[in-house]
């Protein structure tokens, strides 16, 4: 069956991106891998790879100054900016049933 000249080109550049995938069947992508977690970047805030803490739901400790803070200049942004607004915060915190 003929392909498209998209289906051609998709075929002929597969190779290449698969070979960029870091990861394999003892290195698999998880919430605790160094790409998921601060670990790399820190609070940088051009961090590029995962904002978590490898704490499944830890929505607390991640994120970067950005998601903590809020853009400067933008009122209400930022997760400290929230509590104050939020019905659920560090004082009355919810509990997800799964966790």
């Amino acid at each position: 069956m003929a392909c498209s000249k998209l289906e051609e080109i998709a075929n002929n550049t597969r190779p290449q991106m698969l070979g960029k995938n870091v990861y394999t069947e003892e290195s698999q992508y998880s919430s605790i891998h160094p790409n998921a977690t601060q670990a790399i970047g820190g609070n940088d805030p051009n961090n590029i790879r995962g904002k978590g803490t490898g704490v499944t739901f830890d929505t607390t400790n991640g994120g970067s100054s950005v998601d903590v803070n809020g853009v400067s200049g933008i009122y209400g942004t930022g997760r400290k900016a929230i509590y104050y607004v939020n019905e659920y915060n560090p004082d009355n915190q919810y509990q997800c049933p799964i966790g």
